[in-house]
């Protein structure tokens, strides 16, 4: 279980985090501090994984504590989640090792990917395992995103997802593709059934013993006439 703390001065807008928090598998909500003193207490006691930050506090600046916990024994991840979009904050955000940047009003899929993509990395280090190049990309080149085209998706990282798909008999789910290239489950399910739009991938059900049958992604067969 990951465990989160939310640094918020607005009471509502903590608890709006609190409940989508609580929808991603794996996390916990352990606590909310409405100011830094509170903040540094909080994060010293219950020692978070990760803790959802903003920026404009009662006392100071959320971004001024990004940096403290970046040099504290207990050395938690940090999003900011903040109205600040200036070029000044952003850069000290990402100079201070933030783990993602979203500006308010936030989008909460955004939220929940960012989660996603947490819990993968953290997932890959606990098991103490070599990285691939994809996987790297995915945990430094978060924030950069490319350019998407009109139709929502980026043509580098749909040609990742194909490009994975070497032969026709090798198969993925959403789960697998998302391990892969870094990105959160939903994100791989909307670049896979692109691919099987654009006629590069076919999809198929797969039905287990039990529980609902999976969704398999493979190249599109070619049948000859």
């Amino acid at each position: 279980m990951l465990t989160v703390v939310i640094v918020e001065d607005d009471p509502n807008i903590a608890q709006l985090h609190h409940h989508f928090i609580s929808q991603v598998a794996g996390y916990s909500v352990v606590g909310i501090a409405t100011n830094k003193a509170i903040a540094r207490q909080l994060v010293e006691q219950a020692q978070p994984d990760l803790v959802l930050v903003d920026n404009y506090l009662p006392d100071g600046l959320g971004v001024e504590l990004v940096y403290e916990w970046l040099n504290a024994h207990h050395q938690p991840e940090c999003i900011l989640v903040t109205a600040a979009n200036d070029a000044n904050t952003v850069q000290m955000a990402h100079r201070f090792g933030a783990f993602d940047y979203l500006v308010k009003p936030i989008d909460y899929q955004r939220l929940i990917e960012s989660l996603e993509r947490f819990a993968q990395i953290r997932q890959h280090l606990h098991k103490g395992e070599a990285f691939r190049q994809t996987q790297l990309d995915g945990l430094f080149h978060r924030a950069a995103q490319p350019e998407v085209s009109s139709s929502g998706s980026d043509p580098f990282t749909l040609k990742q997802v194909v490009d994975l798909f070497g032969h026709s008999h090798i198969e993925h789910t959403a789960h697998t593709i998302a391990t892969q290239i870094g990105v959160s489950k939903s994100t791989a399910r909307r670049y896979l059934d692109k691919a099987v739009e654009c006629g590069e991938l076919e999809a198929f059900l797969a039905h287990g013993k039990v529980g609902r049958p999976t969704r398999f992604y493979r190249r599109k067969q070619i049948v000859c006439t």
